[in-house]
C-alpha cells in the first residue's frame, strides 16, 4: 500500500483527487487538509505517508513555504507539487 497525504485549498479538487486515489487497490489516503496551518494542527497522524500531494497556492503559508514543516515532520515521505493558475 501507498500512503497519500493530501494537502489542498479547493475542497472539489481536493475531493476529486481523494476519490480518485481511493479508487486506486494500492492507494491509501491518510490524512486531506486544506492548509499547512491545519497539518500542523492534526499531527501526530496515525500514519506516516509515502507521499505528500501538496498544493503551492494554499491560503495563509504556501505549499513552497510550507515544505520545510512537511519534510521536517515525514523526511522520507516525496512530496509531488502541483497547482492549478488561471490566466
Amino acid at each position: 500500500m501507498i500512503d497519500v497525504l493530501i494537502i489542498e485549498d479547493d475542497s472539489v479538487i481536493q475531493r476529486a483527487v481523494e476519490e480518485f486515489l481511493c479508487q486506486q487497490s494500492i492507494m491509501n489516503v491518510v490524512g486531506n487538509f486544506s492548509s499547512i496551518e491545519e497539518f500542523k494542527l492534526a499531527l501526530p497522524l496515525g500514519k506516516n505517508p509515502h507521499v505528500v500531494l501538496l498544493d503551492i497556492l494554499l491560503p495563509g503559508i504556501s505549499g513552497i513555504q510550507g515544505l520545510h514543516h512537511i519534510r521536517n515532520v515525514f523526511p522520507n515521505a516525496g512530496v509531488i507539487m502541483f497547482s492549478v493558475m488561471d490566466g
